[in-house]
This record gives structure tokens, sequence and C-alpha cells, in this order.
């Protein structure tokens, strides 16, 4: 929720971020606003893409009030960490938000406001849903780890959501996020976030310290919502030295090829015996409206980066 005494500060900025807020209320299709400083802005309606004039029209103002925003949402924007993101529950609606500063976005600060439709997405949404899943569903009952991959907008974490719906609301689920975006739905899913270094000597809590922790709580699966950095790599590592069944990650790879490739980078050489011997089962993700499911194989399949 906004933190709307602290952001009156900036009373012109607040009033455009209402609109655009009430934008999303009154058509269902807006699924983002993407704010490019203070000459230009994109709205996404489906398929369709605007291009508008700002609202923002004082860089400074802007990006103090984005600061103020960012400060109220309990995470730290300032030039020595230019850009942070979360999610946002306003009129209803969950949001995804990303700000960014000019230290690192020299055109004007940036604001991304997505519509999160997670809830509203199943298997069956995706093309070819139905005809994955007999195969999903006997890798999840055998235990074999999931990696999705994709680019950026195919729909990895929205398909990392509806698997966990469709096969796990009756197992105890830990959720390990940066940014919180899987929506703990069943009574035993258990969602820990990672919290960076902040205002007031605030401590860094990593993915690593949330792994330990969560292991406590006798989890039937451990859900790492991003691989992205080696550290996240060490964690997915850990999930499967520890033999947790059906260990669940999403990663940026545009190609199951490239796979091995990333994952040697995030989580070292010494940890591609172990990924090689549980077969994780590699789902595929494509853009496009709706997203498609390209392909299923085993990461033994494209071992060496070579497809078979």
């Amino acid at each position: 929720m906004l933190n709307l005494e602290f952001l009156q500060q900036n009373p012109v900025e607040l009033h455009e971020f209402h609109r655009i807020l009430a934008a999303f209320e009154q058509d269902e299709k807006l699924s983002e606003v993407l704010v490019n400083g203070i000459s230009r802005m994109q709205i996404f309606l489906g398929n369709k893409r605007e291009t508008r004039h700002s609202p923002f029209q004082d860089a400074h103002g802007f990006e103090i009030f984005l600061q103020r925003f960012v400060h109220s949402q309990g995470k730290r924007l300032d030039p020595l960490h230019p850009s942070s993101g979360g999610e946002l529950m306003e009129l209803g609606i969950p949001f995804r938000w990303h700000a960014v500063l000019r230290v690192v976005a020299p055109e004007g600060p940036l604001l991304s406001l997505r519509r999160h439709r997670f809830l509203e997405v199943s298997l069956s949404s995706f093309h070819r849903g139905s005809w994955a899943l007999p195969r999903l569903k006997g890798a999840m009952d055998e235990g074999r780890p999931l990696l999705i991959c994709g680019p950026t907008g195919s729909g990895k974490t929205s398909f990392l959501s509806a698997v966990l719906r469709e096969f796990c609301q009756r197992e105890r689920v830990a959720i390990l996020e940066e940014v919180s975006e899987i929506h703990a739905i069943a009574p035993d899913w258990i969602r820990l976030k990672a919290r960076s270094a902040g205002y007031s000597d605030q401590k860094e809590i990593t993915l690593s310290d949330l792994f330990y922790e969560c292991l406590r709580l006798r989890p039937d699966r451990i859900v790492l919502g991003e691989v992205r950095t080696p550290k996240e790599g060490e964690v997915l590592k850990q999930a499967l030295v520890m033999g947790h069944n059906g260990c669940m990650a999403t990663l940026h790879v545009d190609h199951p090829s490239l796979l091995a490739h990333r994952l040697r980078g995030a989580s070292g050489p010494e940890a591609m015996g172990l990924l090689y011997e549980r077969n994780p089962l590699v789902i595929e993700l494509e853009r496009g409206t709706p997203p498609k499911i390209a392909s299923l194989s085993g990461l033994q399949d494209w071992a060496g980066g070579e497809g078979h």
C-alpha cells in the first residue's frame, strides 16, 4: 500500500502517479505503463503499444518522488543503489514495479508499473499447456527438479506459479525470492524474501540465509524465484545437494542449448555433475500471446551446450 503522508511531499507527482494507477482500474486490458524520463511514456494494451507524453515534467521532482515511493515500500533507491523493484497492491490490483534513477538512466528517471496476472494464469493459458501436462505430472511425481527458461516476458514466473497451483496445493512449499512475485495460496506454502542492505543500518538478508532458515521448516519443495547470479546459483546447488524433491527455479535463457553455460556461470563447474545427475526437466518458453511452451527436455539432452 502507498504511504500517502510520506508521498504527499511531492503532490504533483503523487497526483500523476494516482492517475496512472486509476488507468489500470479503468481498463482491464492495460498491462504495463513505462514512464521513460520526462519526454515519453509507453502504454501496453494487450498486443498494442502506444507512445504518449510523460506526465512527469520535472526530472528532479520525479526522481525525488521515486526515491520516497521506494523508501515507503521498505526498499532503497539512491545514487549508490540506483534501481529497485517490488510489488504493490493498490485499488485491489496487484502490481510489479521497477524504478531507476538518472545515475544509470541518463535520459531521465524510469518507472515501470506492470499488472500482476499470476493468479489468473493456469497451465492451459500457455500454448501447448495441455500437451505438457502429462510429462509435467510425471516429473512432479518423480521429484525431478524443474528449470524454467526463456527470454524476458515469456511468462517464466507465471508458468512456475501455475505449476505450483496445479500440483502442490497439498504440499509444504518454501518460496525463496529476491522480489516477491509468487503468491502463497495454500496454507502450507511459506514465502521468504531476501532483503538488501538499506537505511538505518538495515542488515542484508540473502537467499542463502533464507535457504538455511527454510530447512528448519521441513519443506517438501524449495522454489527459487529466479537464478541470476553466482550467489543464487549456489543456493540452487545447495538445494540439489540436500536432496529436496522437486527443486524449482527460473532462468533468463533464450534456448536450452545455452542452459549448461548459464548454469555453469551461476553455480560453478563443480555443480554441473550434480545437476546432470539429477537431470532436471527443462521447460523452454517463448514470448507470444499467449506465451508458448516450446519444448520439454532433460538437462542431459543439452549436455555440453549441444542440442540433441
